[in-house]
């Protein structure tokens, strides 16, 4: 019983690492521009305190990441 909870154990994480990779590659190639171009529209378009800093960095090289977006929000005073 043992070795068969441990297949579907290893196979569950086999699966779920095949998703990150999928989702991974899927930022890679589209989601990342699409995020960046409307962020870069948005804070071109109104002036609501937005500023968008990017950095190219390796956070986790296994998964190949090396982007990540952060938006920072100025709260002005009313």
């Amino acid at each position: 019983m043992k070795s068969k909870s441990l297949d579907k154990s290893v196979t569950d994480y086999v699966k779920s690492l095949e998703k990150v990779l999928e989702k991974r590659k899927m930022w890679n190639e589209s989601t990342q521009t699409i995020l960046k171009e409307s962020l870069s529209k948005i804070i071109l378009t109104y002036d609501i305190g937005w500023k968008v800093q990017e950095k190219d960095i390796e956070l986790m090289p296994v998964l190949g990441t090396k982007i990540y977006v952060n938006l920072f929000v100025n709260l002005k005073d009313s």
